[in-house]
């Protein structure tokens, strides 16, 4: 069969509907999530706005090396041309806080 945009289907893409156990662990991941996700917004409003930035700034960074080394996800010349975009706006965003 074909999948979603015409991709063709096979056993690992198709859609199977969780048992009891594997919507439980579901629900678990997402509501840990949730909470992170609260925690981490409550955090950001007790720092300062360069500290905050470069917090939320580095979450897609840290994600994608957390990917590479993990799952061992390619790191592609675009990603790390990015990467190296944010990293140095995060340090001048440092640096001109600490300049001030």
């Amino acid at each position: 069969g074909r999948g979603l945009w015409g991709s063709p289907m096979n056993e690992a893409s198709a859609w199977m509907t969780p048992d009891g156990y594997g919507l439980f662990i579901l629900l678990s991941v997402g509501a840990v999530a949730m909470m992170a996700q609260m925690l981490f917004t409550e955090a950001i409003g007790h720092t300062s706005l360069a500290l905050g930035t470069l917090l939320t700034l580095s979450v897609p960074v840290l994600a994608a090396l957390f990917g590479w080394f993990f799952l061992q996800e390619a790191l592609t010349p675009h990603f790390l041309a990015g990467m190296v975009l944010v990293l140095t706006a995060c340090g001048s965003l440092i640096w001109q806080e600490q300049k001030t």
